[in-house]
């Protein structure tokens, strides 16, 4: 690793500060578990010059309820979601998918925030430059995607373009599905973003520097929830297809359904179509199968 300067932020508006005035060349630190070996393989367009540790910025770590919302906030460590008996028993779909997540070692270390702001993983971006040089694709300013006539395993097979990379956060599959919004935070200023508008197809769409500081979850009472999860590696890969899903039923019939898709496009998707078809019907084999 090459030598960089280190800033424990006491604040959020003094990190969001650092962001700006480093014009690009500052990166966030919360859990560590991606952007150290980014920069140990030199993946990023710009090595920074800067690292901010926002894990000095004091409440932001937290599991709350505000009448039908949960709230979480943006450093609270994945291992403190999954062993909340209040995640667990009234947000099953939340709880699944944060379970599904890497290994139990990384979930003592890892953040909401940051799995949800984490980069791809793509074989072409991630390439250690050590190896043969650089492979300047889309997101690190280059003009082309390797993926559509390179080796495109695990790439996008939907909404793909213009890079193919897909979006490695399994907890935003099921944010996605429960109509989540995030707080975010930049100097003075904070807004929700509705979890469909965090993602584009080149990444989180928050600004260079904004911050990420609250998951904000509504509590859906009486709906079957499950977060599916496909992986070569059951205990720590990152999903080839996953399925969020939350089901409201009256006997057979179903009254709403909720679903969403991970590892198949550059953001978590909605499967309305599905949607739309299963909803007012009795779910039987044959309709899932349709």
């Amino acid at each position: 690793m090459r030598p960089f300067k280190h800033i424990n932020a006491k604040s959020v508006e003094e990190a969001s500060k650092i962001l700006r005035e480093s014009k690009g060349k500052a990166r966030l630190n919360a859990g560590g578990t991606d952007i150290i070996v980014a920069m140990k393989d030199n993946i990023y367009p710009e090595y920074p010059e800067t690292i901010v540790n926002i894990k000095t910025i004091p409440n932001l770590s937290y599991i709350k309820e505000d009448g039908n919302m949960l709230k979480v906030g943006a450093l609270t460590l994945l291992a403190d979601i999954t062993s909340s008996s209040l995640v667990k028993q009234r947000h099953p779909l939340f709880f699944d998918s944060t379970e599904s997540v890497a290994s139990p070692n990384l979930r003592n270390t890892a953040t909401i925030g940051g799995n949800l702001c984490q980069d791809v993983r793509c074989w072409y971006y991630r390439y250690p430059q050590q190896i043969g040089g650089r492979m300047d694709c889309l997101r690190k300013g280059g003009n082309i995607c390797f993926a559509p006539k390179g080796d495109n395993r695990y790439h996008a097979i939907m909404e793909g373009g213009p890079c193919f990379a897909v979006c490695p956060s399994d907890i935003a599959v099921a944010l996605l599905a429960l109509d989540a919004k995030v707080k975010a935070q930049r100097g003075k200023s904070e807004r929700l973003i509705p979890i469909k508008n965090l993602y584009s197809q080149l990444g989180h769409t928050l600004a260079s520097d904004e911050i990420l500081t609250e998951i904000q979850i509504p509590a859906y009472p009486g709906y079957v929830q499950r977060y599916q999860k496909f992986r070569l590696r059951k205990p720590i890969d990152f999903a080839i297809v996953s399925v969020a899903s939350a089901v409201s039923k009256e006997g057979t019939v179903c009254r709403d359904v909720r679903l969403a898709l991970g590892g198949v496009a550059s953001t978590p998707v909605r499967a309305a179509q599905s949607e739309a078809l299963i909803k007012g019907r009795s779910i039987t084999v044959e309709l899932a199968e349709q």
